[in-house]
């Protein structure tokens, strides 16, 4: 079973010039994490169309998705597993990537942001969603 996109992560929000709020934030930053989410978050936005699309508010109702990011910061790399699945999971199209190149956001989002969108393509062509 594939979770929520970012489940477990606890996001923090604050203002982009303020230097002492960022520091302290970025003390108790967990690196990975970060790009797990960032990679999460890119996938569901391309699949969307939107990044603040979620469950609750779901654009698609007669589809379920997911995506899981594991990044492995000893060896720089990142494991993607994404779905877009009919209601009843009879009807499952699952991309998953191991072992990526991920060192910085930028690789993270694209590497989300590529499965998001093949996962969209496809499931457009099938008719789950509108492209």
């Amino acid at each position: 079973m594939v979770p929520a996109a970012c489940q477990g992560a606890v996001g923090v929000v604050c203002r982009e010039d303020d230097a002492w709020v960022i520091q302290l934030l970025s003390s108790i930053s967990h690196r990975s994490t970060f790009l797990e989410v960032s990679a999460e978050r890119a996938c569901l936005s391309a699949l969307l169309g939107s990044a603040e699309a979620g469950q609750a508010g779901q654009p698609f109702p007669d589809v379920a998705w997911g995506c899981n990011a594991k990044h492995d910061s000893d060896k720089a790399t990142m494991d993607l597993d994404c779905f877009v699945s009919d209601l009843e999971g009879q009807e499952l199209l699952r991309y998953t990537e191991y072992d990526r190149s991920v060192v910085d956001s930028k690789d993270a989002e694209a590497l989300g942001s590529l499965y998001g969108n093949l996962l969209r393509m496809v499931a457009g062509g099938l008719g789950w969603l509108q492209v």
